[in-house]
């Protein structure tokens, strides 16, 4: 667990478009630097979303990322479709992306 001191929040600018937002945080006495960019968040965004479509599927979350990146929906649909998604339930992000990674297994199937 992180101790995050929002007094401590730096963020630095590279260009009109890349921000950059920098945390001190404190653990056990020790301080590290923690970075907030946007690969970041979408790295966040799938691991939630891998692990609720787990759930839904009563599988595990290594079983799910399996599957999904076995039809490359991780990079395909996760984070290319970031912007959209993120704004949406987790819920329905789980429902969507079980729908989608079952859709997209029957095409598999059907072409073989």
């Amino acid at each position: 667990m992180f101790l995050i001191h929002n007094n401590l929040k730096k963020t630095f600018s590279f260009g009109t478009h890349s921000k950059i937002n920098v945390y001190l945080c404190a653990k056990n006495q020790n301080v590290f630097i923690m970075t907030e960019t946007k690969t970041y968040r979408k790295i966040h965004f799938a691991v939630m979303a891998i692990e609720a479509s787990a759930k839904k599927a009563q599988t595990s979350g290594k079983a799910m990322h399996h599957r999904l990146k076995a039809q490359d929906l991780i990079h395909k649909r996760l984070f290319t479709h970031y912007d959209i998604l993120h704004t949406q339930s987790l819920d329905w992000v789980a429902n969507d992306t079980l729908e989608t990674l079952n859709n997209w297994e029957k095409d598999e199937n059907n072409k073989s």
